[in-house]
């Protein structure tokens, strides 16, 4: 009953084609993290959860027991969280919504690029997620947005791409969950874990406040259209829009999202500046 659920929720055109002759794969081009590559806190948080499964902007509470439950998992496997279910003294949040984008065009507008490496020959259904995420931990506050992670789920005799397992659509989603919330632990230093708190952002909004620091400049870097990655002197530093804090001296900025032209700029920064930064990508 669950996974009918879950594919009536996820997949555009329905229930029909979730048979034995339908497959799933995770799209690659979003790259994969491993467990192993999240800073482990000292001691395990205790984390309140709160998620919501969305589809086009629309909540779908089918599916969120699924959602819930992988990202239960996720946070236990990485050694970063301990999720609890009432307000148990020093207790912190970790808030979660993932979107379905089902509309091609909104899915064109934001960047999304799914099913260009993937040369599948039939029948096919792409299936976008976004996610944005927002921690109130040891009393700061962290928000991001603009995770982004695909499904390809092939009809019938359509051959599915090479190199690449084919997954149950309920497979495939919780491998999607995976990668998207460990995105987010992944950037947590970047965005203030390790800082002093900030003031609270919505869930729905990116962190725009960053704290000052000595010998530290603060750099908010934003694109058009958001969710690109940031490289700064050549080294992944998160997705836009990002807030990020840097050592006083000069540095390069790249930003990149597939399907458009890179943004490049060359910087000197000094201590305690706050400077924006808009690319519109082409």
């Amino acid at each position: 009953m669950r996974r009918i659920a879950i594919v009536l929720a996820l997949l555009a055109s329905g229930a029909g084609y979730a048979d034995a002759a339908s497959k799933s794969y995770v799209d690659p081009s979003y790259g994969k993290i491993e467990y192993g590559d999240i800073a482990k806190p000292a001691q395990a948080y205790k984390l309140r959860l709160k998620v919501e499964f969305q589809r086009n902007g629309q909540h779908i509470p089918a599916v969120d027991a699924q959602l819930m439950q992988q990202v239960e998992h996720v946070i236990q496997e990485a050694g970063f969280a301990t999720p609890v279910f009432e307000a148990e003294s020093g207790s912190d949040e970790l808030t979660v919504i993932v979107n379905n984008i089902a509309d091609l065009a909104e899915a064109r507008r934001k960047g999304f690029g799914t099913g260009s490496t993937f040369y599948i020959k039939g029948s096919t259904v792409t299936d976008n997620y976004e996610m944005q995420a927002a921690a109130t931990i040891g009393g700061k506050n962290l928000a991001k947005s603009g995770y982004k992670e695909a499904i390809v789920t092939t009809i019938g005799h359509a051959s599915g791409p090479m190199g690449v397992p084919p997954m149950t659509v309920t497979e495939a989603f919780n491998k999607v969950v995976e990668q998207l919330i460990l995105q987010f632990l992944r950037d947590l230093p970047v965005i203030g874990l390790e800082s002093k708190p900030t003031s609270a952002p919505n869930v729905s909004q990116p962190l725009q406040n960053a704290v000052k620091d000595d010998g530290e400049a603060t750099v908010l870097v934003k694109s058009t259209p958001d969710g690109a990655d940031i490289l700064l002197d050549g080294k992944f530093a998160g997705s836009t829009p990002s807030t990020l804090r840097i050592k006083a001296g000069e540095h390069s900025i790249r930003v990149e999202l597939k399907g458009f032209n890179a943004w490049e700029k060359s910087l000197t920064v000094s201590a305690g500046t706050q400077i924006t930064l808009n690319a519109n990508l082409n």
